[in-house]
């Protein structure tokens, strides 16, 4: 089983802060890991999946945007623990404000500069893509897909001397086509906003993640690494597939 934990900054949440509900203090991320590691779970990034068949219980530790908290909270915390994680940062940004076009709640918040990246990469912290500018991937042209995807990539890969494996969409939106775009860039893996556990990688390039927050401790931690937690989000999903399904369907008119 495969948990993929979806983390954005970790420090002290504030009320100033335009979404305080994405901060993670220090103390309680140090918490969790110990917690996650309780359960049984071994920390694994994506290139240690890509090598061999999962087997067991891994969680892959996994932060959307790469903002400079990674390198000054969370990077001693995982070097303390000895735990792999992905950054997936926003590779036109770094070392600028996180001010995302058409974003009006992010910002504030300053990218990883590409020196900080390359400290991290090299003491065995794994990079994805986020893109290069964090646009909803589906609302762009087929030019600008193959330019966020395709650019993001190579200039990480420069930056790290390694192979860009994984991405992870902005705001989770994506569609066939940008499926289809993200294979051909030479993705192997693709995380969404879907919440539960993983029980393989057939679908590599939508896999699903579990969101962490500041209150994610001791029954609800346990609750978010069940098989439950996984059913609770499986029947939302069908849900919601019916009821958008049942929306769209045409009336059923007698017209004679």
């Amino acid at each position: 089983m495969i948990a993929i934990l979806m983390y954005h900054r970790v420090c002290e949440p504030k009320l100033s802060d335009p979404r305080p509900g994405l901060c993670v203090s220090p103390e309680v991320f140090d918490a969790q890991l110990r917690e996650i590691a309780a359960r049984g779970y071994r920390f694994v990034t994506f290139a240690e999946l890509a090598e061999r068949t999962p087997k067991g219980k891994l969680a892959v530790l996994t932060f959307d945007d790469g903002t400079e908290d990674n390198y000054h909270e969370a990077f001693p915390i995982l070097k303390r623990h000895g735990a792999s994680a992905t950054v997936f940062v926003v590779t036109g940004l770094l070392g600028r404000p996180n001010a995302y076009a058409g974003s009006a709640v992010d910002g504030g918040h300053t990218i990883l500069t590409s020196s900080q990246v390359a400290e991290m990469a090299a003491a065995g912290i794994e990079f994805g893509s986020h893109t290069c500018t964090h646009r909803s991937l589906p609302s762009l042209s087929d030019e600008e897909l193959e330019r966020e995807l395709s650019e993001s990539r190579r200039s990480l890969a420069a930056i790290v001397q390694r192979e860009v494996l994984a991405i992870a969409y902005p705001y989770g939106h994506r569609d066939a086509r940008v499926l289809a775009a993200t294979g051909r860039a030479g993705y192997r893996f693709g995380c969404t906003t879907n919440r539960g556990r993983n029980s393989d990688l057939s679908a590599s390039l939508l896999l699903k993640r579990i969101p962490m927050r500041n209150g994610i401790r001791g029954a609800r931690l346990r609750y978010r690494l069940s098989r439950w937690y996984d059913l609770e989000h499986r029947l939302r999903r069908r849900r919601h597939r019916t009821t958008k399904t049942a929306r769209s369907a045409p009336e059923d008119r007698d017209r004679r």
